[in-house]
């Protein structure tokens, strides 16, 4: 009488289902999911292996291949939370990464250059709106490429530069928010003139009366207007410098628009060596440690 097994397995463990193991085996599959990947329980095969002296050399030989870490956390998924957890991270960072305050998510990003193009839109005319917005689209893919590289060769993240903005930093200079921010003033009331030193009085301190200049009583009295020098100049054939021309002082107002955008951009720069220079700070600490375990661990071997 022929028995009948459970879900009819076949108990012959063939060589093109061992060589079906073994593969499973070397892609970071545990002996229990390649049996029953081959259809096959995990007995019959322990039992091949005690039989067969080659078949279980060809295991251990398995066994001992470089591991698929993606394979062994989505084993692990499915019997400890933690992996779970860690493979929904990375799989699935847009819905359960953890988020970090200072940071936005791509759905953002999305909706705030699609904010500026809606305010674009609004003040354009509607017969210019078209053709606006075709070039307004074209910058806003170009930016979600750039924000969120897709993979290059190799499966490497592409990181694209972003072009440069000059109308942007010339019209936000304009406003003169980079000149007040470093107490210059706006451009109208800045000048290469420079102010000639006042006279030192000799006054003991504290006696404003001394050092005003005595003048009678009701007696109204015109003080000479004060001549302005430029630096290196003296006051020789002339008490007052000429007056700018309209080009001179366009020419002057371009001149410190451009020093204050080289001036952000400089800030820029040294901000980004900063960062850099953090990073390999951290990246040295942390391989100073490393070799110091080391170091110790060899010393406590040779103790013992």
């Amino acid at each position: 009488m022929q028995r009948q097994y459970i879900r009819q397995r076949e108990r012959v463990f063939t060589e093109e289902m061992k060589v079906k193991f073994c593969r499973l085996v070397r892609e970071s599959y545990s002996l229990a999911e390649a049996a029953q990947g081959v259809g096959v329980t995990l007995r019959t095969v322990q039992r091949y292996r005690r039989e067969e002296e080659d078949f279980d050399q060809e295991v251990r030989m398995a066994k001992l291949a470089k591991p698929d870490p993606l394979k062994l956390m989505e084993s692990a998924a499915r019997t400890h939370w933690r992996a779970a957890a860690w493979l929904l991270e990375r799989t699935k960072p847009e819905t359960y990464a953890r988020k970090r305050g200072d940071l936005a998510s791509g759905l953002k990003v999305t909706k705030a250059l699609r904010l500026m193009m809606e305010t674009a839109l609004a003040n354009t005319p509607e017969e210019a709106r078209s053709e606006l917005f075709k070039h307004l689209d074209k910058t806003y893919e170009h930016a979600l490429d750039c924000c969120f590289p897709s993979l290059g060769p190799w499966d490497r993240p592409r990181e694209p530069k972003m072009a440069d903005t000059p109308l942007v930093f010339r019209e936000r200079a304009k406003s003169a928010p980079v000149i007040h921010n470093y107490g210059l003033g706006t451009p109208d009331e800045w000048s290469f003139a420079a102010k000639p030193e006042q006279p030192r009085s000799h006054a003991p301190r504290g006696n404003a009366e001394s050092d005003a200049p005595r003048r009678e009583p009701n007696a109204d009295v015109t003080p000479p207007p004060t001549p302005t020098l430029a630096p290196g100049s003296s006051n020789r054939g002339q008490s007052t410098p000429p007056p700018l021309t309209e080009a001179e002082r366009a020419q002057r107002h371009q001149d410190l628009l451009d020093w204050g955008l080289r001036l952000m951009q400089n800030e820029q720069r040294q901000k980004d060596r900063d960062k850099y220079d953090h990073l390999m700070s951290r990246k040295t600490k942390k391989a100073t440690q490393a070799t110091r375990q080391q170091n110790r661990q060899q010393n406590r071997r040779r103790a013992a």
